[in-house]
């Protein structure tokens, strides 16, 4: 038999004809590293025989775009499985449950889609870059600690608050950041918006202006309290008793 020869294997094909296949207009964000981790599977395994490459009648890959690029950068057969009827939206639902889409995927293939909430979602990251995915998400909300549930981020349903508010909030924290390396995680940054949304008294360029001077007096914690308390004691610092404001109870209502 030639060597790119196809055959069919029960309802499942085995090919080499790489060129008769295409990524779809939802395919996930490609992730080198995961390609070159099969490819080093496959060297030894071959191409896993329950994990078909999904199409459509289109030969739109549905599901298994890296196992596709793995096969054809090693020229070795892989396997594909027709799926007949496959809507964009079938293609979406289907992928909710599945384990190896992450949020980078969904946020790709709603920003595609035109989805409002996911196109500022996907923009604001790559504006800011210093900030991972769970950092975005809650300047976006404008809220601290706030994390969609996975179906509803995953259903397209993910609703975000004031993208100017996130930008400014967004470029305090990297303000802070010059001073305080620790300030991109999402502790910090809930602190920081506990602060800013929740205690009219506080100003933030007084906050800077003691940071800058006495960076050692604010260290790392694990809890949005903690931080709070930090902050409270440096912004309070060398300040009269009666100009004291109170900032570690700001997160009470959601965090124990």
């Amino acid at each position: 038999m030639a060597q790119n020869q196809e055959k069919q294997v029960s309802s499942i094909y085995k090919t080499m004809f790489y060129d008769r296949y295409k990524f779809n207009s939802l395919q996930r964000i490609i992730k080198e590293w995961h390609v070159r981790d099969l490819m080093e599977k496959m060297k030894i395994h071959g191409f896993a025989t329950n994990k078909a490459i999904s199409v459509n009648e289109k030969n739109e890959i549905i599901d298994g775009h890296h196992r596709y690029l793995a096969a054809r950068n090693l020229k070795i057969p892989m396997l594909v499985q027709v799926c007949k009827g496959m809507t964009e939206d079938d293609i979406l639902e289907a992928n909710q449950d599945q384990l190896n889409w992450d949020k980078h995927d969904f946020t790709n293939t709603y920003a595609k889609k035109g989805n409002p909430n996911y196109v500022a979602l996907k923009d604001f990251m790559e504006k800011y870059p210093k900030f991972k995915m769970t950092q975005s998400l809650i300047l976006l909300v404008n809220e601290p600690n706030a994390h969609p549930k996975t179906k509803v981020f995953q259903s397209g349903e993910f609703k975000i608050g004031s993208v100017k508010k996130a930008e400014e909030f967004a470029k305090k924290i990297e303000e802070i950041g010059k001073y305080f390396p620790k300030a991109y995680t999402g502790k910090f940054i809930s602190a920081v918006i506990c602060c800013e949304t929740r205690c009219k008294e506080f100003v933030f360029s007084e906050f800077m202006d003691k940071l800058v001077k006495f960076p050692d007096k604010l260290t790392p914690s694990i809890t949005t309290k903690g931080y709070l308390e930090k902050f409270e004691d440096l912004y309070n610092y060398h300040r009269s008793k009666k100009h004291h404001i109170k900032l570690s109870n700001l997160s009470a209502d959601f965090e124990k």
